[in-house]
C-alpha cells in the first residue's frame, strides 16, 4: 500500500476503524451463518432419530396391517420437538396411517425416496421403515421451525447488537484518537511550519497522563528552545563577525602599508595606502593585472617574508619589504600581502653599518698595529741574534723557526681580518646537515686524536636537508671545534648531536673543557674579544656574523670548569624544504 504513506493520521485512523468493523461483521456473519446450519442440523439429526423410532414401530404394524397400537402411539408423539404430521406408507406407496386424519400433501417425488428439505416453516423428512433389511414401507414427519427460526433470531439479534456496540465504541474510539492524536500533531506540524520565520515557540499539548503526544510536546519544545538559543548564538555570532568584519575593513582601509589580495597570479583588491605608497591614482589601474610583472615580484616567493625592489611609475626605485599570508576568498585560496616602504630605514641601516665599520676600523688599525708590531719586534730580535753571533746549527734554526712563527702568526691574522672585513653572500642551496657536520669533523679529524679528543656523534635522522652555504657553515663548525678542542688542553669528550624541533634544525657541540667565565659569556661573538694568548677575536664574531647571513640563530650555555655547549639553529622554511 505505497499511497498509505500519503493519507493523514485521522484518515488512517478512520480507515483502521472500518477495517476492524468490517473484519468484525465479517466473524458475526460467519458465526450467525454456522449457528444456523448448527441449529438446523441438529433439528434434523432429532428429527431423523424420531423418524427411525417410530419407524422400528410401525414395521410389524405394516406387515400385521394393524393400525390401532401404531395410532396410539403417534397420539403420544404428536407435538413432540414440534412434529405437526405423521404420514405412514406401506411398500406400495399408499397412505397406510395420517396423523391428523386429513392428508392433503403433495410429494412429486414419491413417497418411497428418502428426502429432507425445509420450507418456510417446516422441516419435511421422509425415511424408509425397514425390517430385517427388507424396506416395509416409509414414514413422513413435518416438523414445526418456529422454535428453530426464534433461536436463530435470538442470536441474531444478539450479534447486531454486539456489531452495533462495537460500532459505538469504535466511533468513540476515533474520536478520541482523533482529539488526542490528529489534533496535537496537526497542531505540532503548523507550529513547525512558522518556525523559520520565529522560533519563539512553546506548544502546549493537551494534558494526559503519560500520554506519549505529552512527551512528543516536551521533546518538541526542547528542540525549539535549542534551536531559538542557537538562533540567537548564530545571530550574535554573525553579528559578531560583521562587525569584526567593519574593524578589519577599518583596520585594512587605515593602515599606512599596503596591503593586497592576490587569486589566480591576479591582483584583486588593494587597499588606498597601497595605491599611494605605490604610486597609483585608482584599483581600475592594477585590478585583474598579472601580480609577479606588475610588482616586480620574483615568481615563485622565495620565502613568506622578503625583501626586494619597486620601481614606482612616478619616483623610481623604492626598497620594500613584503609579507604573504595564505588566506580563503569566496571560498577560493588566495594570498594577501603586506608591502611596506623601507628605503628610509634600509637607507639608515645602511649608515649605522657604515658607522660601525668606521668604529671598527679604529678597533681593527690598533689590532693591526699591535700584533704586527710584537710580529716585527720578535723579527728584529731574531735578526739581530742572526747578524751579532755566531750560532750553532741548532740555535738558528731555532731562531728562524721563531720568526717563521711570528711571520705564520702574522699572516693568520691578516688573513682573519680580511675574511671579517669582507664578507661573502652566501651561496645557498639544500644540503644535509650531517653531511656538512661530517666534513668539519673529517678536517679537524687529526687535531682533535692529538688533543687526545673523542667526538660522539648522535644524528637525528628525522632531520631534513637545510637551506645553507655548505662551504661557510664549514668553516663555521671548524672554528666551534677548534674552540672545543683548545678548551680541552688535557683532553676530553665532544659531543655532536642533531635535532628536529617544530620549527628548526637544532646543531649541539658540546666540551667538557674548562668553560667560559660568567663575565665573559656575554662578549664571546664581539669583534677581537680574545681570551687567548695569541687569539684574534675574530673567530666567534665570523661564526655569529655568518650565521646571521644564514637566517639562523646561535646560543651558548657554559659555566667554570663545567664545559660548554654550543646551539646552532637553522630555521625550517617551506619553500626551502618543499
Amino acid at each position: 500500500m505505497p499511497q498509505l504513506t500519503h493519507i493523514s493520521i485521522r484518515n488512517r485512523i478512520l480507515l483502521i476503524t472500518l477495517l476492524t468493523f468490517l473484519t468484525i461483521a465479517l466473524f458475526v456473519a460467519s458465526a450467525l451463518f454456522y449457528e444456523i446450519r448448527t441449529q438446523k442440523k441438529d433439528l434434523i439429526d432429532r428429527t431423523q432419530a424420531l423418524a427411525q423410532f417410530i419407524g422400528q414401530d410401525a414395521a410389524s404394524d405394516l406387515q400385521s396391517g394393524n393400525k390401532e397400537p401404531l395410532q396410539r402411539r403417534l397420539k403420544q408423539v404428536m407435538g413432540h420437538l414440534g412434529i405437526e404430521a405423521v404420514y405412514i406408507f406401506d411398500a406400495n406407496g399408499d397412505l397406510f396411517l395420517a396423523d391428523p386424519n386429513t392428508f392433503s400433501l403433495s410429494n412429486p417425488y414419491g413417497w418411497m425416496a428418502p428426502r429432507i428439505e425445509f420450507s418456510d416453516d417446516a422441516l419435511h423428512l421422509v425415511e424408509p421403515i425397514l425390517l430385517k433389511n427388507q424396506v416395509q414401507g416409509s414414514i413422513y414427519l413435518r416438523v414445526s421451525t418456529q422454535a428453530l427460526t426464534y433461536r436463530i433470531k435470538k442470536y441474531s439479534i444478539l450479534l447486531i447488537s454486539y456489531m452495533i456496540i462495537v460500532l459505538a465504541v469504535s466511533i468513540l474510539l476515533v474520536l478520541r484518537l482523533h482529539k488526542t492524536i490528529s489534533e496535537p500533531i496537526n497542531q505540532l506540524v503548523r507550529t513547525m511550519r512558522e518556525v523559520p520565520e520565529s522560533v519563539a515557540f512553546n506548544v502546549e499539548p493537551i494534558k494526559t497522563e503519560g500520554d506519549e503526544i505529552v512527551d512528543l510536546y516536551s521533546g518538541f519544545n526542547k528542540l525549539l528552545r535549542k534551536l531559538d538559543r542557537r538562533g540567537m548564538q548564530r545571530d550574535l555570532a554573525e553579528k559578531a563577525l560583521r562587525e569584526s568584519e567593519r574593524k578589519y575593513r577599518i583596520l585594512v582601509e587605515s593602515s599606512p602599508d599596503a596591503i593586497f589580495i592576490e587569486q589566480k597570479d591576479r591582483l584583486i583588491y588593494m587597499n588606498p595606502s597601497g595605491l599611494k605608497l605605490l604610486g597609483f591614482g585608482s584599483e581600475v589601474d592594477i585590478l585583474g593585472k598579472d601580480i609577479y610583472s606588475f610588482l616586480s615580484l620574483p615568481k615563485p616567493f622565495p620565502s613568506p617574508t622578503f625583501e626586494t625592489k619597486f620601481i614606482r611609475p612616478d619616483t623610481g626605485i623604492m626598497d620594500i619589504d613584503v609579507t604573504l599570508i595564505q588566506i580563503t576568498h569566496r571560498e577560493e585560496p588566495a594570498i594577501q600581502g603586506i608591502v611596506r616602504d623601507i628605503t628610509e630605514r634600509k637607507h639608515l641601516r645602511e649608515v649605522s653599518e657604515r658607522m660601525k665599520r668606521l668604529a671598527a676600523i679604529g678597533e681593527l688599525s690598533a689590532h693591526i698595529a699591535h700584533e704586527i708590531r710584537n710580529s716585527i719586534g720578535s723579527l728584529q730580535l731574531n735578526l739581530r741574534n742572526l747578524s751579532d753571533h755566531i750560532l750553532t746549527a741548532e740555535l738558528r734554526n731555532k731562531v728562524l723557526a721563531n720568526m717563521q712563527t711570528g711571520i705564520q702568526r702574522m699572516e693568520e691574522t691578516v688573513t682573519a681580518i680580511l675574511n671579517f672585513a669582507k664578507p661573502t653572500q652566501p651561496s645557498m642551496k639544500t644540503v644535509p646537515v650531517r653531511m656538512v657536520l661530517e666534513s668539519a669533523l673529517k678536517a679537524t679529524e687529526k687535531e682533535l686524536a692529538e688533543s687526545n679528543i673523542q667526538v660522539v656523534r648522535d644524528y637525528d635522522d628525522a632531520c631534513p636537508d637545510v637551506f645553507l652555504d655548505p662551504n661557510q657553515i664549514h668553516l663555521v663548525l671548524i672554528n666551534l671545534v677548534r674552540n672545543s678542542r683548545e678548551a680541552m688542553s688535557s683532553g676530553g669528550t665532544m659531543f655532536v648531536k642533531t635535532r628536529l624541533a617544530e620549527a628548526f634544525v637544532e646543531i649541539a657541540l658540546t666540551d667538557t673543557g674548562e668553560g667560559i667565565a660568567a663575565t665573559n659569556i656575554d662578549r664571546i661573538f664581539d669583534p677581537f674579544f680574545t681570551t687567548k694568548h695569541h687569539g684574534t677575536g675574530l673567530g666567534l664574531a665570523f661564526v655569529a656574523r655568518t650565521l646571521e647571513q644564514h637566517g639562523a640563530s646561535i646560543f651558548v650555555e657554559s659555566s667554570q670548569n663545567a664545559g660548554t655547549k654550543f646551539y646552532i639553529r637553522f630555521p625550517l622554511n617551506q619553500s626551502d624544504h618543499s
